[in-house]
C-alpha cells in the first residue's frame, strides 16, 4: 500500500527543531495512517515491523525499543506553527500505548494539530511517505517536506535564516559557505536522487553575503506501474529466455547481420566479436571485427602447427645426428665438403656423403613451404 501523509502547509512550515530522525519518521508514519473520511482524531497503531519495512535499511539493533524511546519522547516535544496573527505552541503526541509482546503501539496525536490534518480542504501538501523515508537525515526529510510544500508554484523563495528556522538549524552554520557545504549540498543531492522531485538552488547576495534563495521544483516524470499481469509476463518471458537461449544466429539477425552464412566465419568467432563489440554497435563494425578475429586465429593455428612440425623435424635430426660416429655438439661449422670441430680438426666427406647430411635439413625446408602455401 502506498501509504500519503497530507498536512497543513503550515505544518509542514513550523519549526520542528527538536525532532530527531527517528521521531520525523514516526511522526510522518503516524499522520500517514489518518484517513480522509476521520472526524476525530483516534489511537492510530503503528505495527513495528510494517514500519521497519518502509525504512532504507533495516536496523541491526531492537527497532521496537528504538520505536518506543521515539514516541515516548515526542510526547514532550513541541513544534511552534504560524497561524497569520499568532504562533501555536503544541505537543505532537498526546498519549501512546505500548503492547509488550505484540509489536505495535497505539498513539493518540495532540488535538491541537486537528486543523493541520483533519478535513483539509486548501493550502495542504500530500507526500508518498515512502520517499521521505528513505531519505537518511532530518535535514534531508525537512527540506525535502518543505519544497513540496512549494511544488505547485515550480519554486520556492526564501531567507537565508527562514529557511534554517523552518529546518531548526537557527545558531548554526554561521556562514553561509558552511550551510551550503556542509548542508544543502549534501541533502540536495540526495533529494534529487531518491525522491519524487529535481530540485535546484540559486543565491542572491546582499553586498558580500548570500541572503536568500530561489529553489526550482520540478516533478520528475511518471514511470508507468505495470499491472500485475504485466509482471507475471515479464517472468515468464525472463524464464523462457533462460531456458531457450537464442542461437548465434538469431543474435546475429537481432544485430542487423541477416545472412552471416556468406561471410564463412566460425560460430565461435561471431560469439566473440558480439562480445567484444559495443553494444549499438553498426553491423558493419561487428562483421569487421569479426573477420578480425577469424584471421588471427587461422594465423595462430598456422603458427601452432609450424610450431609442432618444426618440433617433430628437430626431433628427427636430433635422432639422425646421434646415430653419427662423432660430438655433434663440438661442430662449430661446415665447407663445401667436411664439419670443423672446436679444436679445428675437420671431418671430410664426399660430396654424395654431405648431401646426406644436408637432407634432414632440406626436408625441413620443403615441408615449411608446404605449410605456407596451405
Amino acid at each position: 500500500m502506498d501509504l500519503k501523509a497530507t498536512q497543513s502547509n503550515a505544518l509542514i512550515r513550523a519549526n520542528q527543531n527538536e525532532l530527531t530522525l527517528a521521531e520525523k519518521r514516526i511522526m510522518l508514519y503516524l499522520i500517514s495512517l489518518i484517513r480522509p473520511e476521520d472526524e476525530d482524531f483516534k489511537y492510530y497503531r503503528i505495527y513495528v515491523d510494517e514500519f521497519e519495512n518502509l525504512l532504507p535499511n533495516k536496523e541491526t539493533t531492537n527497532q521496537i525499543f528504538n520505536c518506543m524511546n521515539a514516541v515516548d519522547k515526542l510526547e514532550d516535544k513541541k513544534i511552534k506553527i504560524e497561524m497569520g496573527d499568532h504562533i501555536t505552541s503544541t505537543r505532537l503526541v498526546l498519549k501512546s500505548k505500548y503492547y509488550v509482546g505484540h509489536g505495535y503501539f497505539d498513539v493518540l496525536l495532540d488535538d491541537e494539530l486537528k486543523p493541520h490534518l483533519l478535513d483539509l480542504k486548501e493550502h495542504f501538501t500530500t507526500i508518498a511517505i515512502k520517499q521521505g523515508l528513505q531519505l537518511t537525515s532530518v535535514n534531508a526529510v525537512r527540506l525535502y517536506e518543505i519544497l513540496k510544500s512549494w511544488q505547485s508554484t515550480g519554486k520556492m523563495i526564501v531567507k537565508v535564516c527562514k529557511l534554517k528556522e523552518m529546518m531548526g538549524l537557527e545558531g548554526k552554520y554561521k556562514m553561509f559557505s558552511q550551510f551550503k557545504a556542509n548542508c544543502l549540498k549534501q541533502i540536495i543531492a540526495q533529494i534529487n536522487e531518491i525522491t519524487d522531485i529535481k530540485v535546484s538552488m540559486k543565491e542572491r547576495k546582499r553586498g558580500r553575503t548570500v541572503d536568500q534563495l530561489t529553489f526550482s521544483i520540478k516533478a520528475k516524470p511518471k514511470t508507468k506501474l505495470k499491472t500485475k499481469e504485466e509482471e507475471q509476463k515479464e517472468v515468464k518471458d525472463k524464464l523462457h529466455e533462460l531456458n531457450n537461449p537464442p542461437t548465434i544466429h538469431e543474435k546475429l539477425k537481432g544485430l542487423g547481420i541477416m545472412n552471416p552464412s556468406t561471410f564463412q566465419i566460425h560460430d565461435e568467432i561471431w560469439e566473440k566479436a558480439i562480445a567484444e563489440e559495443s553494444k549499438g554497435a553498426p553491423p558493419s563494425h561487428l562483421i569487421t571485427t569479426a573477420k578480425r578475429l577469424q584471421n588471427q586465429c587461422e594465423q595462430t593455428k598456422v603458427e601452432e602447427k609450424k610450431k609442432a612440425t618444426e618440433d617433430e623435424i628437430i626431433k628427427t635430426n636430433k635422432q639422425w645426428f646421434d646415430g653419427l660416429n662423432f660430438d655433434s655438439s663440438k661442430v662449430v661449422g661446415t665447407t663445401n665438403d667436411a664439419y670443423v670441430f672446436v679444436d679445428g680438426r675437420a671431418t671430410m666427406f664426399v660430396k654424395d656423403d654431405f648431401q646426406k647430411i644436408l637432407k634432414p635439413f632440406i626436408v625441413k625446408e620443403k615441408i615449411l613451404n608446404q605449410i605456407q602455401s596451405q
